[in-house]
Order: C-alpha cells, then structure tokens, then sequence
C-alpha cells in the first residue's frame, strides 16, 4: 500500500514541478490549460492543392483573397468543400490564425499522416508522416492539412517531413 501512495504522491510532485516551469507538453498551454490549435477538417487529398505554398492567413482580408484565388483557378476536385469547412470553422482573427500546410508527394501510393502538433518553447511542432510502399504508381499526390492556431500562444510554426527540409512559418509574419 505504501509503494502506490508513494507513487501517486511523487506522480503529484513531478506534475506540479512540470506546471510550476511552465513547460508544454501536447498542444495544450499548460499555464492556463487551453488548447493552442484546432485542425480543421478540410479535404485531405485535392488537386488544387498542387499550387499552395505553406501559408499563415491573419486576417479575414487574407482569407477572402484566398478563397476569391479558389474560386478563379482551374483543376480543383471540390473547390467548394475546402471553402465551405474553411468558413464553417470561422476563425477568429482577433485571436487566431488560419495556418494552411500542403504537401506534395511524387506517388499517390504513400500514405500521408498529420500527426498531432506538440508545442515546444511557443512554437508549434507539426509532423507529416510518409508511408511509401514498395511498389507505387507514379501520379503526383497533393494534401494540405488546416490549423486556426491561438495568436497569444504561438510565435512560429514549424513543419516537419522526414528526408526534407523543414519549413518554418512566424504566426506574427515578422
């Protein structure tokens, strides 16, 4: 009985410690126990994807120009969908950022991951995994993966894919 109350109590301890510093685990903050992002669900895999480059919108201008480039531009799958889930996640600008990663991948037959952001140090750690099969067909793959990212949490974005550079975003744009 002892060894699990001394458990739980040391359990107890290292959590407050963890608190106390201030340090992050997850994407939650841990000072104040919000969440950082929300993914929003927009179609994973889309054609028109094939002409983003990862992008920080900051305000709902920004937003409008984009969608105005969706609207205008040929090859998209489902223009509407990826601009219906968009507005229907309704970011607010006065405290978040619209955060859109696109990948592209050399053959359909690997499958892409997001896997969920961890924030280290005000900055959000993002992660595509890339599962590529032996054998594959040799059609190009676009995806793109949605965050509204908390303004006051978050000073950069960094994505991360193995076998290539990461890119790094600043959420401020300085």
């Amino acid at each position: 009985m002892k060894t699990k109350s001394l458990a739980a109590t040391l359990a107890i301890a290292m959590t407050a410690a963890i608190c106390a510093t201030h340090v992050s685990f997850g994407a939650k903050n841990v000072s104040s126990g919000k969440k950082v992002f929300r993914q929003i669900p927009i179609p994973k895999r889309e054609h028109g994807y094939s002409r983003m480059n990862p992008t920080v919108i900051r305000t709902e201008r920004e937003l409008d120009d984009l969608l105005k480039r969706v609207k205008k531009t040929t090859g998209w799958n489902k223009p509407k969908k990826f601009e219906d889930t968009i507005k229907k996640a309704k970011v607010d600008f006065s405290k978040e950022v619209l955060v859109l990663l696109p990948h592209k991948e050399p053959s359909g037959s690997t499958k892409v991951t997001f896997k969920k952001p961890k924030l280290r140090n005000r900055e959000l750690i993002c992660r595509i995994r890339r599962n590529v099969p032996l054998l594959g067909n040799c059609l190009m793959a676009y995806y793109c993966f949605a965050l509204a990212v908390t303004k006051t949490a978050v000073d950069n974005i960094e994505l991360h894919v193995k076998g290539r550079k990461p890119i790094k975003l600043s959420i401020s744009g300085k």
